[in-house]
C-alpha cells in the first residue's frame, strides 16, 4: 500500500490546539452512534433522509386519538418503528433495556431506542410507559427502496457511497471537490477480478473540504475508511464526518472555522474492490468476512467463499513500506488474513 498521504506543514500550536478537540469528540460520538442499527439505517437513507442542518426528528406522542380508536396513526403507518421508550430511574433502564435489546446509543436524555413493530409499541403504552415514536427514523427503516441499495440492514455499497461523494460536491460546490487519487487493484487489471462475479474495478475518490476562496497554506486533515473490507463501519463514520463538516458550515462556529481555514481529505473507502467482495455475502444478508483487498493472489489457493482467516488478497495495512515484514505483525503466507504481499507498497 504505497503512502501518498498529504503530511501538514507550518501547523501553528493554537490551529491544533483548536482543532485536536473538535474532530476527536467527532469521531468519539460518530463511533458511539454507529454502534446503534438506527444510525444505519439513517445513513442509508442519504442525504434526502439525513442532514444535520435539520436534523431534529419528528416525534410523535404515545397519546392516541379518540378519534382514531385509540390508534395511533404513525404507528399504524409504518411496519418498522423506531421508539423512543422513557425510563424514570436507572433500574428502570436497566430492566427495559435487556427486556427490549435497546439500541446501544446514550440515554442520557433519559430514554432508550428501541426498534420494534406496533404491536410492541401498544404493549408497551398499556403499561403506562411513555413512548414517543421517530417518524423520520421509522419512515427510513420501512423504505423497501432504502434496503435495496443499501446491505445488512443499511450498510452502503460501494457505488452507494461513491453516489453520497457526488451529491457532496453539488450540494456544496464552494466548499467541496472530490479527487481521483488512482485505481483499486481490480481495474488496475482488468478482467483479473472473477470472484464473487467478474467486475472491472473502482476509481479511488478522496473528498477536498476547505473554503477555496481563503488561500493558504492551511493545516492538513486525512482521514479514510474502509482499509479492512470487513470493517463495514468505517465508511459509515467518514461519511458522517462528511455530512457534519458540510452541513453545520453555516450554523456552527467551530466547523465553519475548521472548513474556512484547513484542508481536509476524506476518503471513505480505501478498499474498494474489498467492500464489494463483502457485500456479495449471502446477498448483502451475511457479508463475507473478507478482510484484504481484491488482488486476486492466492485465487486458486484460499478458501472461497472466503473464510474469516482465509482468503485470497493483500491486507492492505500489512503492506506499507514502513517496516514492511517486521516485528511478526504479518504473514508470508498468501492464505493468511494479514499476508503482506511479496513487495512492500505493491498494492494501489
Amino acid at each position: 500500500m504505497k503512502n501518498n498521504y498529504l503530511h501538514a506543514g507550518n501547523t501553528t500550536k493554537k490551529s491544533s490546539a483548536r482543532a485536536r478537540p473538535v474532530f476527536r469528540a467527532f469521531g468519539v460520538v460518530a463511533a458511539v452512534t454507529l454502534a446503534g442499527v438506527v444510525l444505519r439505517v439513517a445513513l442509508a437513507a442519504g442525504p434526502d433522509h439525513l442532514s444535520v442542518r435539520s436534523s431534529k426528528s419528528e416525534i410523535v406522542a404515545e397519546n392516541s386519538d379518540a378519534s382514531n380508536n385509540g390508534k395511533n396513526p404513525i404507528a399504524e403507518k409504518y411496519n418498522t418503528l423506531v421508539m423512543r421508550v422513557y425510563f424514570r430511574d436507572r433500574a428502570e433502564r436497566d430492566r427495559l433495556a435487556q427486556e427490549l435489546s435497546a439500541e446501544e446509543v446514550p440515554t442520557t436524555a433519559g430514554y432508550l431506542t428501541v426498534i420494534g413493530d406496533r404491536d410492541l409499541y401498544y404493549n408497551l403504552t398499556a403499561r403506562g410507559l411513555r413512548v414517543e415514536i421517530d417518524e423520520n427514523s421509522s419512515r427510513n427503516l420501512s423504505d423497501p427502496q432504502i434496503m435495496r441499495d443499501t446491505f445488512y440492514g443499511g450498510y452502503k455499497t460501494v457505488e452507494e457511497i461513491y453516489t453520497f461523494l457526488d451529491q457532496k460536491v453539488a450540494q456544496f460546490p464552494n466548499l467541496v471537490e472530490k479527487i481521483d487519487i488512482g485505481d483499486s487493484w481490480c481495474k488496475m487489471n482488468p478482467g483479473s477480478c472473477v470472484l464473487p462475479s467478474p467486475w472491472n474495478g473502482y476509481d479511488l475518490f478522496v473528498l477536498h473540504i476547505t473554503n477555496r476562496s481563503i488561500p493558504g497554506p492551511k493545516p492538513v486533515f486525512w482521514a479514510d475508511g474502509g482499509i479492512h473490507a470487513r470493517e463495514i463501519a468505517t465508511p459509515e463514520v467518514v461519511m458522517r464526518m462528511i455530512d457534519y463538516l458540510l452541513n453545520n458550515y453555516d450554523t456552527n462556529a467551530d466547523v465553519h472555522w475548521l472548513v474556512d481555514h484547513h484542508d481536509i481529505w476524506l476518503m471513505p473507502e480505501v478498499n474498494p474492490d474489498g467492500h464489494h467482495i463483502v457485500e456479495a455475502g449471502g446477498g448483502g444478508n451475511s457479508p463475507y468476512y473478507y478482510r484484504k483487498n481484491g488482488d486476486n493472489i492466492g485465487g486458486g489457493v484460499c478458501s472461497w467463499p472466503p473464510t474469516a482467516s482465509n482468503h485470497f488478497g493483500i491486507d492492505n495495512n500489512r503492506n506499507f513500506p514502513f517496516k514492511w515484514g517486521c516485528c511478526g505483525g504479518s504473514s508470508g503466507f498468501v492464505c493468511d488474513q494479514t499476508y503482506r504481499g511479496t513487495l512492500a507498497g505493491s498494492e494501489p
